[in-house]
């Protein structure tokens, strides 16, 4: 099997890569719809998707702050945006 400059074999390489990607991709279509929202006002459903959006990334807060111990900054930026999409649900 082939492998990288890691020692890792390369399909496991791509599978993180690619994963990357993916949720690099959710997140900026998350975005998309909540500015969406912010430009053309929020009826009662649309709120339940944006507490669903916030609840969702809470909770992925939490879950990159306990798994990096805090070392990584990204459960700051991730905890922002569940802020501001409480925020927005209560507008």
């Amino acid at each position: 099997m082939a492998q990288n400059a890691s020692g890792r074999p390369a399909r496991q390489v791509n599978i993180l890569w690619a994963s990357w990607h993916i949720v690099t991709v959710f997140g900026w279509g998350i975005a998309a719809q909540l500015f969406w929202f912010a430009m053309n006002g929020a009826d009662a459903a649309d709120r339940m998707v944006i507490c669903g959006i916030g609840s969702v990334t809470i909770i992925t807060a939490g879950f990159v702050l306990f798994a990096t111990r805090g070392r990584h900054p990204g459960w700051v930026g991730l905890l922002c945006n569940a802020a501001l999409a409480a925020l927005g649900a209560n507008q």
